[in-house]
This record gives C-alpha cells, sequence and structure tokens, in this order.
C-alpha cells in the first residue's frame, strides 16, 4: 500500500518497484499496489492493517507506524534532527531495535527512506512561527498536533487531500507537509505564504509479511531483496534534489517563502523540547530505548 494516489511523489518509487519486480519475474510475481483508502485504510490504519494480515506490505511512515510500534515516534519528535543526514543517521540507530518490534508482528523491513522537511504553509503572513494567534492549521502527527496548540493555534488532522478544499472554504487556515505534497495539492492558490520551520523530516520503513515473503520462490526472494535496495537508492538520489526543485516550483507558482530567523528558529526548538517529555512518559520503555540510541548516534547528551 502506497501513497494517497498513484501519481503521489511518494507512491512512484513504490509503483516502479513493483513494475520492476513483475517485469524480472516475467510477469509471473505481480505486487497489487493499492492507495491510501483504496481498501477503505487511511494511512494511520496501514500498521494495523499490517499486524491483521489485511496488507502484506506498506509504507509505514512513522507518524502513523507509533500507534502499532510507539519506538516509531521518536523519528517525529520537533527538532531531533537538523537535516536529512542526522534524520538518516537517526533511523540507522533504531533501526535494530525496529526489526525486533517488526518481527514480533511478523514483519521485517525490506527497504526505507528518508524524506524531506515537514513546513508548514498558511493563507496569510504572521510575524512569528512560534505565534499562531488561533489559526487553523491541519497537522498529521500527534505531536505535530500538541505543538500546533503550543503555538497558539488550533490543530486539525484532516487527510491531506482534503486541506486544499477545507483551506478554500475557510475550515483550515493552512498546514504542515513537506514541499512536494504542497506542490501536488495546489497549496500555493489557497495557502501561498511557506514558513520553512523544518519541524521534523519523513522517515518511513517499507515493511513487508515474513510469511508472505517465505512463501515465495528462492528466486523472487532474492529479486524482491535487489529491488528493495534499489528502492531506497532511488528515494536517495530523488532527495538530493527535491527540495531546490520544490522551492524553485513554488516560486513559479508565484508562492512566497516566509524566511524563519536564527532567533525564532531556536525558540522552534526550545518550546518543543517539552513536547519530547510528555510524549516519552506516554511510549514507554522502547520508546526510550530508541530515543537513547538516536541521541547516541547525534552525539546529543
Amino acid at each position: 500500500m502506497a501513497g494517497q494516489s498513484l501519481t503521489d511523489h511518494q507512491s512512484q518509487p513504490f509503483i516502479k518497484f513493483t513494475e520492476a519486480v513483475s517485469s524480472r519475474t516475467g510477469g509471473k510475481f505481480k505486487i497489487n499496489a493499492t492507495v491510501e483508502g483504496e481498501l477503505g485504510i487511511k494511512r494511520d490504519g496501514f500498521a494495523r492493517a499490517l499486524d491483521t494480515g489485511v496488507l502484506e506490505g506498506a509504507f509505514i511512515a512513522s507518524g502513523f507506524g507509533e500507534t502499532t510500534w510507539p519506538h516509531q515516534g521518536v523519528m517525529n519528535l520537533p527538532y531531533l534532527f537538523s537535516n536529512t543526514t542526522e534524520a538518516a543517521k537517526g533511523q540507522a540507530a533504531i533501526r535494530p531495535i525496529s526489526e525486533r518490534e517488526y518481527a514480533k508482528t511478523g514483519m521485517f523491513i525490506l527497504a526505507d527512506y528518508v524524506w524531506v522537511a515537514q513546513v508548514m504553509f498558511l493563507n496569510k503572513q504572521i510575524a512569528d512561527p512560534n505565534k499562531l494567534e488561533g489559526l487553523k492549521v491541519r497537522g498529521w502527527t500527534a505531536i505535530m498536533l500538541d505543538w500546533i496548540k503550543l503555538a497558539g493555534g488550533v490543530p486539525n488532522n484532516i487527510p491531506s487531500g482534503e486541506v486544499y478544499v477545507a483551506i478554500q472554504r475557510g475550515l483550515l487556515d493552512g498546514g504542515i507537509t513537506g514541499m512536494a505534497s504542497g506542490l501536488s495539492g495546489s497549496w500555493y492558490e489557497v495557502a501561498p505564504y511557506m514558513y520553512p520551520i523544518n519541524f521534523s523530516y519523513v522517515i518511513t520503513d517499507f515493511v513487508f509479511s515474513q510469511k508472505a515473503f517465505n512463501a515465495l520462490p528462492k528466486e523472487y526472494q532474492d529479486i524482491l531483496k535487489q529491488e528493495g535496495a534499489n528502492f531506497t537508492k532511488l528515494f536517495a538520489d530523488t532527495l538530493k534534489t527535491e527540495d531546490t526543485t520544490a522551492l524553485q516550483q513554488w516560486a513559479d507558482k508565484k508562492g512566497k517563502v516566509i524566511p524563519v530567523t536564527d532567533v525564532q528558529y531556536t525558540a522552534l526548538k526550545n518550546n518543543a523540547k517539552g513536547l519530547w517529555d510528555s510524549w516519552l512518559a506516554k511510549a514507554g520503555p522502547t520508546a526510550k530505548e530508541a530515543l537513547d540510541a538516536a541521541k547516541k548516534a547525534l552525539g546529543i547528551t
């Protein structure tokens, strides 16, 4: 199961993966790719659908996976990572924990990737992104919603595909997502002010059923592993140009980038620290183990 649509920027590598597997097996092994909502399952239900056997493979973005595997929430902690290199280090550090926890429900990581920063789009210009002053903003992780409230906004967690109309109708003032998602959703038409708050980074595992994998011929298993590695490389290569390209496209669409000052960015980081503690108090010992591993990898004391 992939993203919101087959044309979604994060779905395309998944589609290429399924096509490559089919081609290399002469069409004898086909993976049926489906998207969010097509089976009545939203992205926050991917993990549960994997756990219960409804799906045999899916993207598990940490913002959605933590409902089943709480340690995944580490990857959503605001301002734990300053860039994609640090995010990749964090993902690698908790990978042994993820592998162990996935295995408990019969899953394994076939591929993974780190994606772009989460930025904020609004339908009006404000002086300070730390002060939302009642603006209604869509977030897609629990801790993001908590931050919106902390910053004085009104949080909302409707699906990304519904944000455009909600802003158009005055039900929302904006949302937080990646640049490519803002572009593909035409948010520049209704929320043209982009604030590069770099709240967190999209960190995702492509998880596959061990039982389904074991049932395949060895030749097909090898192809899956090889194409999984190609999948990860494709994302890594695309990431190198994604932000630059997206920013240029945003400007071409008459979108505006409102700079975040050093003082504002420091305040964003400091204000978010309390959310780490409240998350950890609810997430449990496995989450602490993961946070300790990520902090060690990043040299955070």
